[in-house]
């Protein structure tokens, strides 16, 4: 078992997996089929200026780039990509990477800087991070013991307070949490219980639960569903979403423990794997679910499972978030397989603001999280960590 050197965070509360690859290179418009509507392809959302970026942009009002966006910090965190991000509220960062390392940061408001409070060299590849209240969960790939040459998915929790460190593992026969990688897995607590959704690579999702009172891990049960693996998923209320390698959206009822639909090509989903997902929670509106695909759509839907809007990005989608522009917005980051972030309203998917050339990441954007209203994280191949903030409102 890893030990870890990572500091204690004050904080309460706290996207990875396998680089897609796609055929299609800069489509144009997008389009919405069914109930679903068009919304604009190609990127034309205004681009932001490099030159106001570095601090150096002396045209003013005259530039025609934008100057809504700046960058706060830009952090070479890891050697290898980085597949787990996690922003708490007290400035704290967690970052996972393929370099195996798992580092803790904290945010110095006052020189917009990060510094690394410690470190520790896991066992595995990190695919995706948790932290819920003193916990931090991490999911890893590890070699296997009966299969010699072979990696499993393997959750811990670790305790920051104690750092006893519990796994998740099937049984004895099968000590790991999946077969196959888990690209993803999300963590609740209850009556002081933790609960894990994991999903994996070999395509099922299993339920847990570690007991406060024993320290004991138990699996609850398995959702089977999809026949391809589980990449991405989000909680709706009592809803699970999940997506899949299979081209497919399931939606579970969690309550019942059963699957209550699912979206597929033939009722307006995604052609190819489903990417990345996240839930946007309007004031006025309610909440939405918005997926991201190898096909290179981004699609908003309806919490009874109908498409609201679809859009096309022009190259794979690899990661979403929806954040406040601290202003009053509410957007929806898209982060893609060639390093650009475009920034789009999320009720008719508008995009309002494009990061490219020298102010994106270079290869894959993996991990995109809300910091504070106005401020954002990004992760990406590159291994850094970008740090973001709306100068003033996005939108229009």
């Amino acid at each position: 078992k890893e030990t870890m050197n990572i500091g204690r965070h004050n904080g309460n509360n706290g996207n990875r997996g396998n680089t897609y690859r796609s055929n299609h290179h800069g489509r144009g418009s997008g389009s919405g089929r069914g109930g679903g509507r068009g919304g604009h392809g190609g990127n034309t959302g205004k681009k932001v200026c490099y030159f106001h970026i570095v601090g150096k942009c002396n045209k003013g009002t005259d530039c025609t780039f934008s100057h809504d966006i700046s960058l706060m910090a830009c952090e070479h965190a890891h050697s290898a990509p980085i597949k787990g991000l996690v922003v708490l509220a007290d400035g704290t960062f967690y970052t996972g990477s393929a370099d195996k390392l798992l580092s803790q940061w904290s945010w110095n408001s006052a020189s917009n800087s990060l510094s690394k409070n410690g470190s520790s060299t896991l066992a595995g590849e990190i695919k995706h991070i948790e932290v819920v209240e003193n916990f931090i969960i991490w999911s890893m790939d590890v070699s296997s013991d009966q299969f010699p040459g072979e990696t499993v998915g393997q959750v811990h929790a670790m305790n920051i307070t104690d750092s006893k460190t519990f796994e998740l593992q099937l049984s004895e026969k099968r000590p790991y949490t999946h077969p196959m990688s888990v690209l993803q897995f999300i963590v609740r607590m209850m009556d002081g219980d933790l609960h894990f959704i994991t999903g994996g690579l070999e395509g099922n999702i299993h339920i847990w639960t570690l007991s406060a009172a024993t320290g004991i891990v138990s699996h609850v049960t398995a959702l089977e569903g999809h026949i391809r693996g589980v990449t991405c998923m989000v909680l709706q209320g009592s809803m699970l979403w999940s997506g899949s390698m299979d081209n497919s959206i399931c939606v579970w009822n969690m309550a019942t423990v059963q699957m209550v639909g699912s979206v597929t090509s033939a009722t307006d989903g995604h052609i190819e794997a489903v990417t990345c997902m996240t839930l946007v929670n309007t004031p006025t509106d309610g909440e939405f679910v918005v997926s991201g695909s190898v096909d290179c759509s981004v699609k908003v839907w309806l919490p009874n499972g109908k498409l609201h809007y679809s859009t096309d990005e022009g190259t794979v989608v690899t990661a979403l978030a929806s954040a406040e522009d601290g202003y009053g917005g509410i957007v929806v980051l898209v982060g893609l397989s060639d390093g650009k972030i475009i920034i789009r309203s999320w009720k008719c998917l508008d995009d309002l603001i494009v990061l490219d050339q020298h102010v994106r990441h270079r290869g894959e954007v993996w991990c995109i999280k809300s910091c504070f209203p106005g401020v954002v994280a990004t992760g990406g191949a590159d291994g850094k960590v970008i740090v973001w903030t709306a100068q003033q409102s996005l939108f229009p």
